[in-house]
């Protein structure tokens, strides 16, 4: 797998991957990931923090009612001197 790539794509269900040894922490150890979502405006919100452990992160739509809509996500690693 790549650092980071859709795992799973559908009208309903986004699933990101990624593979933590591919991450580099600048020497020091990831201590979790920060996921960020923009509906479409470019003002990121954070949704969810995840566990060092983590290798994929999942968002579910809700249907109908957001058919079109444009979601951005950032997936930022974290480590004792913050995220980057």
């Amino acid at each position: 797998m790549d650092t980071l790539a859709i795992v799973t794509q559908s009208s309903t269900l986004l699933v990101f991957g990624w593979d933590p040894a591919q991450i580099y922490g600048g020497g020091l150890a990831i201590t979790g990931y920060l996921v960020s979502m923009d509906e479409g405006d470019y003002v990121y919100d954070t949704i969810t923090p995840a566990a060092a452990s983590a290798s994929t992160f999942s968002y579910a739509v809700t249907q109908p009612g957001n058919e079109g809509k444009t979601y951005r996500f950032r997936i930022a690693a974290s480590n004792v001197l913050g995220t980057g």
